[in-house]
C-alpha cells in the first residue's frame, strides 16, 4: 500500500471522529508532497467540505480530475452528503450568538469601517472576539477589515472561520477571491469567482474578478469572452473596459487597448491601475511624453506606488532623462 493511501484512509478515520481540521492539516501536508495524487484532492475535498470551505473543496475536486474548464460546482455540491444547511446559514447554536458587550463593540467597527478608520475598527473586531468570541458576521467583518488593510493572509483565515460557521454568500467568494488574488493564490481566486458567478449568473463584480483571474493565470481568451459577455449586455463597466485593455494589448493590438483605458478612465479618470495601464500601453507604443503624463497623474493619487515609480524610471531611462530615472527607482526603492 502507498503511502499516500495511508494518509487517505487516515484522513477518513479522522473526519469520522470529526477531527476536521486535523484530517485537513495532515492531507495538506501530504498533498505538499505530491500534489498531484487524485485521491489525496478527493478525500480533502470531502472534509474541507464539513468545514463549510466550499471554494477549496471544489479548487481540490478540479485538481483531482484535473479539470481546466468552468464546470457546474453547485450540481456537485448540492450532491455531495455533506452540504447541509448548516454550509448555507448560520449555525443555529451557541457559537453563532453574540453578547451584549460584543454586539456593540461590533457596531462601533462598523462605524468605524464606515468612515474609513480600518485600523481602529480592526481593534474594536478583535476586542469584540476576545469578548464574545467568534461568531460568523464578526469573523467576516475582521476578514473585510483585515482586507482592506491589504492584509489579505490573515482576512484568508478569517473568511475561512466566517465559512465554517455558515457564511457562504456570493459576497463572501467574491471577497476572498479578492484575497487569494492579492496572495498570488490565483486558481484558487478563480474557484471561488466561478462560483460567485454560479450563484449570481450575470453580476457584473463577480464577472469582472473572473476575468481578472482568467488574464493572470494567462487564459486571455476566457478572460475576452467574459468581458464580452458583460458589455453585450449593455453594461459601461469601468473594470470590464480595463481587463479588455490589457487583452488587447496582450494581443499586441495596443491602438484598441488605448481606447479601452480611455473608455475605463472616463468613467473612473482617477484610478491608479487604470492611469498605469494606459501610460505603459502608450510607452509600449513610444509615446513616451503622453506615457509620463499618465503616469504623473497616477503620482498624485498613490505618490508611492512602487510598480508606478519603476515603470516612471524606466521610462524616463528610455528618454535619456538620467537623473530623473535615478531618483524615480530611489523613490521606488525607499531610500
Amino acid at each position: 500500500m502507498k503511502r499516500t493511501d495511508i494518509v487517505c484512509i487516515y484522513g477518513k478515520l479522522l473526519s469520522t471522529l470529526r477531527l476536521y481540521r486535523l484530517a485537513h492539516k495532515i492531507l495538506g501536508k501530504e498533498l505538499g508532497m505530491n500534489p498531484g495524487d487524485c485521491k489525496l484532492h478527493l478525500v480533502a475535498a470531502g472534509i474541507l467540505i464539513k468545514l463549510g470551505q466550499i471554494d477549496q473543496a471544489a479548487y481540490h475536486y478540479k485538481k483531482a480530475f484535473n479539470i481546466k474548464e468552468n464546470i457546474s460546482y453547485l450540481y456537485w455540491l448540492a450532491n455531495t452528503d455533506h452540504l447541509q444547511a448548516e454550509v448555507c446559514k448560520y449555525k443555529n447554536n451557541k457559537e453563532a450568538t453574540i453578547n451584549n458587550g460584543a454586539a456593540l463593540l461590533n457596531d462601533k467597527g462598523l462605524r468605524l469601517t464606515d468612515l474609513g478608520k480600518f485600523k481602529e475598527a480592526l481593534q474594536m473586531f478583535k476586542k469584540a472576539e476576545r469578548s464574545g468570541g467568534l461568531n460568523p458576521a464578526l469573523a467576516y467583518n475582521i476578514a473585510l477589515t483585515f482586507s482592506k488593510l491589504n492584509m489579505h493572509t490573515d482576512a484568508i483565515k478569517y473568511y475561512e472561520s466566517a465559512q465554517s460557521r455558515g457564511i457562504n454568500t456570493p459576497e463572501l467568494l467574491n471577497n476572498k477571491c479578492y484575497s487569494f488574488f492579492n496572495t498570488g493564490r490565483y486558481e484558487e481566486a478563480l474557484v471561488c469567482c466561478e462560483l460567485a458567478c454560479q450563484m449570481l449568473p450575470g453580476d457584473v463584480a463577480a464577472l469582472n474578478n473572473l476575468s481578472s483571474c482568467y488574464i493572470k493565470l494567462g487564459e486571455y481568451s476566457n478572460a475576452m469572452e467574459v468581458c464580452n459577455k458583460i458589455l453585450d449586455k449593455g453594461y459601461k463597466d469601468a473594470n470590464t473596459y480595463n481587463n479588455l485593455g490589457i487583452i488587447l494589448e496582450h494581443s499586441n493590438e495596443h491602438q484598441k487597448a488605448l481606447e479601452c483605458y480611455d473608455k475605463a478612465l472616463l468613467l473612473e479618470p482617477e484610478n491608479v491601475a487604470f492611469l498605469i495601464n494606459k501610460g505603459s500601453c502608450l510607452a509600449e507604443m513610444g509615446d513616451y511624453a503622453e506615457s509620463l503624463k499618465q503616469f504623473d497623474k497616477a503620482i498624485i493619487e498613490a505618490p508611492k506606488n512602487i510598480s508606478l515609480l519603476s515603470l516612471r524610471a524606466d521610462v524616463f531611462a528610455q528618454t535619456g532623462r538620467i537623473d530623473e530615472a535615478i531618483e524615480s527607482y530611489k523613490l521606488a526603492l525607499g531610500l
